[in-house]
């Protein structure tokens, strides 16, 4: 997701790298997923990307609610996350 964010919007590690209080090769390192960030760097990810970029994306940590049992939590794919993210979306502006 990171990699995307940047590709998408045009940025550079050095840019982004700013815009989140930490050097370019920090970011290049989470982005590789060699090293993890600090929860610091973490929440200043998710905050310099509006959201689009989660510690759980970082993480690799995915889930979505059970349809028949909203109380019921499964792990899912990434793309099966994006998916269910997408609808609720849906659901919230009334599509």
């Amino acid at each position: 997701m990171l990699t995307q964010y940047l590709t998408e919007n045009g940025l550079t590690l050095n840019e982004f790298a700013k815009t989140c209080g930490t050097s370019a090769s920090t970011i290049l390192r989470i982005k590789d997923g060699e090293v993890a960030p600090s929860k610091r760097v973490a929440r200043a990810l998710w905050i310099a990307t509006k959201g689009q970029v989660t510690p759980n994306d970082i993480y690799g940590l995915h889930y979505s609610v059970t349809p028949n049992d909203p109380t019921r939590v499964h792990h899912t794919t990434q793309q099966d996350a994006q998916q269910d993210m997408s609808k609720e979306r849906e659901k919230m502006d009334g599509k």
